[in-house]
């Protein structure tokens, strides 16, 4: 595998999610060795590095992001830490100034020189202020954002048509300021049921995960059945797994999940009213449990608009250029896509034959039974119908 400097000296390395992967094998990069000067870097923290490692070099930001929790618990003062717990957070689109504490913290202390790093090493790398330019734009803060990218590009430069420059830019395109935001609701309709045991006593169960924004069960907990998603009077959604009498059953569960890389869950009474009594049954109208069915196709998105605007002219001239457009409402917009592809890859090469006729900003999506999902959500799905095909 190419590392991270053949791709900033190489322009081949174009598909997003190529990028994506070697983003964070160099965020990974920049730390490799705990600190052993501390007492609480010790053979245990570098064994939950190296599996944050792994689960970012795969792009699992949720596992990663809750081994990360219990390193910032270790040292909140860590600015590589206090960067990568960021880059989970806008990796994964939640819109949480949460996001934007921990870029800040992370930027005050900005390494210069980054082509050789020590093992010691608590400063964060310059793409931290990317990051923080995204947080900001995320949470509709534009001119924090457009303050963050010009510090980038003080850092970074300007001039280079690399991804990041391209990019950061992107962000401020999209960026919403607060007053917008409030007029344009886009949060998600969650509906929940109440739920209530007929026993007073504690019931076990295991917490897998827990975030302040919807997490879809399937693409964080693809290889765990039976998880349940409960919000909490304060908001905060967690994952939960089983409804035990005894403890003892809990505890035989959560030695295979724990087997299964969740490291980091445990036992919970689910019987807790505060924390566990209303059930995530709906989102936007479909089944939260819902699981993805059939056939995935993958499309190129060349465009998307507000219902209220008139189709923008330069998306116009697109019906000029493009055959088979397919217009999809989507949280208020009106998306435009191009194509119908069983892969991904095929997909993604159609994606790039159009940015060389000048279409610009064009990138593969995935949908299945008329609803957009994540395109690792698809891959995923994908790969497990295939293994299960051939056995």
């Amino acid at each position: 595998m190419a590392n991270w400097f053949d791709f900033l000296a190489f322009p081949k390395f174009r598909s997003l999610e190529k990028i994506r992967q070697r983003l964070f094998f160099f965020s990974i990069f920049l730390v490799v060795f705990p600190f052993f000067g501390a007492a609480q870097y010790d053979a245990a923290y570098r064994q939950k590095f190296d599996m944050i490692r792994d689960h970012l070099g795969s792009g699992r930001t949720g596992k990663a992001f809750l081994l990360l929790e219990g390193l910032y618990a270790l040292d909140s003062t860590n600015h590589y830490t206090n960067y990568l717990m960021g880059v989970c957070y806008t990796e994964q689109y939640i819109i949480t100034e949460a996001s934007i504490k921990h870029l800040e913290y992370a930027v005050k202390d900005v390494m210069e020189i980054y082509s050789y790093i020590p093992y010691n090493e608590t400063r964060a790398p310059v793409y931290a202020w990317y990051y923080l330019t995204k947080a900001y734009s995320q949470n509709g803060y534009c001119d924090k954002a457009r303050w963050a990218m010009q510090r980038f590009f003080e850092e970074y430069g300007s001039l280079q048509n690399d991804y990041f420059v391209v990019n950061i830019r992107k962000f401020l395109e999209h960026c919403r300021d607060r007053t917008w935001a409030k007029a344009h609701p886009s949060g998600k309709d969650i509906v929940t049921k109440d739920v209530r045991y007929s026993t007073q006593r504690p019931l076990y169960g295991l917490q897998v995960g827990a975030f302040k924004e919807l997490v879809p069960v399937r693409e964080e907990f693809d290889d765990l059945k039976n998880v349940e998603a409960f919000m909490d009077r304060d908001g905060m959604l967690r994952y939960v797994i089983g409804h035990f009498g005894f403890r003892k059953q809990a505890e035989s569960l959560l030695k295979v999940v724990k087997e299964a890389g969740y490291s980091d869950a445990f036992i919970v009474n689910v019987n807790e009213e505060r924390k566990f009594s209303n059930e995530i049954v709906i989102v936007d109208n479909i089944s939260f449990k819902a699981n993805i069915r059939g056939r995935v196709e993958f499309r190129v998105q060349v465009g998307a608009f507000t219902d209220t605007d008139s189709i923008p002219p330069e998306l116009a001239r697109l019906y000029l250029k493009l055959d088979e457009i397919k217009e999809e409402p989507e949280n208020g917009l009106t998306v435009l896509t191009v194509g119908n592809f069983k892969t991904y890859e095929t997909a993604d090469f159609f994606k790039e034959t159009l940015l060389d006729l000048g279409v610009p900003g064009a990138f593969v999506v995935a949908y299945n039974q008329g609803h957009k999902i994540s395109i690792k959500a698809a891959q995923k799905y994908i790969e497990r119908k295939e293994r299960e095909d051939k056995g």
